[in-house]
């Protein structure tokens, strides 16, 4: 058997014969001698979980960059400092704070310092608020000479989440913009926590549900530091009158400070407001004592397609001379709309302009990452037109021309497949993390006026690296048609010495949630590894309609139909792999999946009943999107009121789906302290499931939320 890799496989086999269709299971598997899967040799079959999930590269280090462009380095509990200026870069470590100074007791907690890098504050301990924040312990102290003050200061802060910061100092120091969040109208969750003690304790979280009347009220201010007053800052009339019980939502703030305006007007709060249904955007212009201007009105409706707002892709963090840099949609000339880098003008001549350009190309960009304003080369990673790959991309005249052809960086670096990447405050320089699937992550340092040169930070020979004790499994990548019209991209784990004239048993790992993609050239989580290596499954997971990376058309199916297009693309991705390959058992596969992969495995259920997938597992589902998150369930669905097919499509709740189970081995697992999927969906599936009289295998996972962290390796286990 031959890959060609990434398009499309090219399978040799020997003793295959002609591919006959329409046998009455729906699987067609040709004419060819069926040989049974065999145990070869190999360093693997004695292996445990626990092998598996304790080898598996894991990152070696963590770093921040200092005010002046040289690089902390955490390895273990030291603390190193690199002169980014020095040739042998790692020679030129040095202790930044002496060894033993730092004991960080909770593992979420992690240090910050100050712009200037004298003073640092580190985690004590970290503990869940509501949802989407914690709160965490903060000691504050003054490093002199890589030691700690003995005189400490304490901070007790909650952090909010997801990367969304609610303080946001201006560049001039002179202000600074604030969020406050009002959730006491909001319905509350109660959680159940168990001891030995006769009662249980029960916690309660704010957690509006889609259609829920009262939302959170957000309400941003600036604070001038000088005159100490504040000035509320109020979205859109538009908005307001939209929206008049304050449920719109602040997607993104930021200040940008433009060298083209006079010194004291130079700040300026850009801001993203979002109506409650998330399908319309209004960015902002603010300044202290000055009305805010809107710069831009979006409606995501394009080319005949409708589309939700994204809060993760709709935030400012670079800015040039006159303007700032955002990711919109944009009409490209294939008839697509992808997600790319606009330019968009604050001021110039007195007037304000929309966007001034765009850049990408037959893609979305899944973040801009970087800004060299000397050079006005603006930064983005994107997956391009490779399957399973992430790179990073570089834009010259960024701000002064249009539609410029961006420039892969990091292509041409051997075994650099997947790259995240970290811009040093001046722009002129970055951090890319190169990796690739079974590789520890190797650390570069490149520099933007010499940009085909790079220094190794950490290869992995400075810690412990990746070196398993059992073989591990090959993975390939295709891609193929499906009856949808679109090609879906795929990635086979393949266990190790693999003989295309066995068959072997397949494992679906899906997850299919709006704008997502499981297809990449990571290591894969330890499950799927030990499921191939050890107990010699291929690993099948499948791109469809509405994953990420490839524009409206691939994702705008899914607008307001969750549970259809996405399930549709898996089975029939499936069955012709199934059929491609006669190396895949077609009586021995199965499905898995997590949170809103497990919504999608329990799909398939109700949908193939058993055609294609026997067996199916899901952990954590949603079985009804109306028990669901509004944030979340609204940026998809709408409302119930507006979209009340669309909901009950969702629900497996219905006799109709539930009967489907009676075909398949189906295994359903929940943690019933999850805070983010509550119990009640494996709760009234479970009912579901016993008051028809249906057989399956269920877990509870007492006091474990979401990840069910504690207890993981016992979950692992049972589905082996």
């Amino acid at each position: 058997m031959t890959f060609d890799t990434p398009k499309t496989f090219s399978v040799n086999f020997d003793d295959i014969g002609g591919f006959t269709y329409g046998d009455s299971s729906g699987i067609s598997r040709g004419n060819y001698s069926f040989h049974a899967r065999k145990l070869v040799d190999g360093n693997y079959v004695s292996h445990s979980i626990e092998d598996v999930i304790f080898s598996l590269p894991k990152p070696q280090f963590s770093f921040r960059w200092l005010h002046d462009d040289n690089i902390v380095l955490k390895v273990g509990d030291d603390y190193w400092k690199l002169d980014t200026n020095k040739a042998d870069l790692y020679g030129s470590r040095k202790h930044w704070i002496n060894p033993g100074q730092i004991r960080l007791q909770d593992k979420q907690a992690d240090f910050i310092f100050n712009s200037n890098s004298k003073f640092i504050a580190f985690g004590r301990t970290a503990s869940q608020g509501f949802r989407h924040s914690r709160k965490c312990l903060y000691d504050i102290a003054q490093l002199e000479n890589g030691n700690l003050s003995s005189k400490k200061f304490k901070l007790f802060a909650e952090e909010i989440l997801n990367d969304a910061k609610a303080l946001w100092w201006s560049k001039s120091g002179q202000y600074l913009a604030y969020a406050l969040f009002d959730d006491k109208n909001v319905s509350k969750v109660i959680l159940p926590y168990y001891t030995q003690k006769p009662y249980p304790t029960y916690h309660s979280l704010a957690y509006p549900k889609a259609g829920d009347a009262h939302q959170p009220a957000v309400f941003l201010w600036i604070w001038n530091k000088e005159l100490n007053t504040t000035q509320m800052i109020l979205p859109p009339d538009e908005l307001i009158e939209q929206n008049p019980d304050l449920s719109y939502y602040l997607f993104s703030a930021q200040w940008i400070a433009l060298e083209e305006v006079e010194n004291d007007k130079r700040d300026y709060l850009i801001v993203v407001w979002a109506n409650r249904n998330q399908n319309q955007i209004f960015v902002t212009a603010c300044q202290y004592g000055v009305p805010c201007r809107v710069l831009k009105k979006l409606h995501f409706s394009m080319k005949g397609m409708e589309m939700w707002a994204d809060p993760s892709l709709l935030k400012v963090e670079y800015f040039s001379k006159s303007g700032f840099f955002m990711l919109l949609p944009h009409e490209y000339p294939d008839g697509n709309v992808y997600d790319h880098i606009a330019h968009i003008e604050v001021i110039k001549e007195g007037k304000y302009f929309p966007e001034s350009g765009y850049h990408g190309g037959p893609y979305d960009i899944s973040a801009i990452v970087g800004y060299d304003k000397e050079r006005d080369e603006i930064f983005f990673t994107a997956s391009g037109e490779l399957i399973g790959e992430k790179h990073v991309y570089r834009v010259p005249y960024a701000s002064a021309e249009d539609n410029v052809a961006p420039q892969c960086i990091s292509c041409l670096i051997e075994n650099c497949k997947n790259v995240e990447v970290n811009f040093a405050p001046s722009g002129n320089q970055m951090v890319l993390f190169c990796d690739a699937a079974y590789q520890d992550t190797v650390a570069y340092l490149k520099k933007t006026k010499n940009i085909l040169q790079h220094w190794i930070i950490n290869d992995g020979s400075k810690a412990a690296s990746f070196n398993p004790v059992y073989d591990i499994p090959s993975i390939r990548f295709d891609k193929i048609p499906i009856l949808s019209g679109i090609d879906a991209n795929v990635r086979l784990i393949l266990p190790p010495n693999f003989n295309s004239k066995y068959t072997y048993p397949v494992i679906l790992h899906l997850y299919a949630g709006p704008n997502t993609f499981m297809v990449s050239n990571t290591t894969p989580m330890p499950l799927m590894t030990y499921l191939a290596s050890i107990r010699q499954y291929i690993v099948v997971s499948i791109d469809g309609r509405g994953s990420a990376n490839r524009g409206w058309k691939v994702r705008a199916p899914l607008y307001k139909n969750l549970g259809s297009p996405e399930i549709d693309d898996q089975i029939n991705a499936l069955r012709f792999l199934i059929q491609k390959y006669p190396f895949m058992d077609a009586e021995k596969v199965s499905a898995f999946g997590w949170s809103y992969g497990g919504f999608a495995s329990s799909h398939i259920v109700e949908k193939d009943g058993g055609a294609v997938v026997k067996c199916s597992m899901a952990v954590a589902p949603v079985v009804d999107f109306r028990f669901y998150d509004s944030a979340y369930t609204e940026r998809y669905m709408l409302q119930p009121n507006e979209n009340k097919d669309g909901y009950l499509a969702t629900s497996l709740l219905n006799s109709t789906a539930i009967q489907k189970f009676k075909n398949v081995k189906f295994f359903l697992a929940h943690g019933e302290a999850d805070d983010n999927v509550h119990y009640q969906n494996s709760a009234l599936l479970a009912m579901a499931l016993q008051d028809h009289d249906i057989h399956f295998t269920q877990l509870v996972y007492t006091n474990q939320e979401h990840s069910i962290k504690n207890t993981r390796v016992h979950l692992y286990k049972e589905v082996d």
